[in-house]
């Protein structure tokens, strides 16, 4: 039996990438009306409409446009500032259900 060079990497070539939905924040850990966060997203559906859900204390304060993931399942938005210094969530959801897609990136905000 022949096993592929990539670790990751099953038989055939295809990639297995991280857990659905990964967020990546930029700052890691951003301060409040200052600094403006940059938000990667990977493995997203190239077909789901969705959305980015800002919370804090678990309190809605934002929601991103909505998109779909790029042909490589990638998405960026570049211009999320917090409101206030909190304990925070980043999450992404499906426009036509609300349901979550991945697991939400906890942020803390000073």
């Amino acid at each position: 039996m022949v096993k592929d060079k990539v670790q990751d990497e099953p038989m055939g070539g295809e990639l297995m990438g991280d857990p659905p939905a990964a967020i990546i924040c930029t700052p890691t850990s951003p301060r409040a009306k200052i600094d403006v966060c940059r938000v990667d997203l990977n493995d997203l559906s190239t077909t789901d409409k969705c959305q980015l859900v800002f919370k804090q204390a678990g309190v809605e304060v934002g929601r991103s446009y909505v998109f779909v993931g790029a042909s490589d399942g990638t998405h960026t938005f570049n211009s999320y500032i917090w409101p206030a210094a909190a304990a925070c969530t980043i999450t992404v959801v499906k426009t036509a259900d609300q349901s979550t897609v991945g697991s939400p990136l906890s942020v803390t905000v000073q």
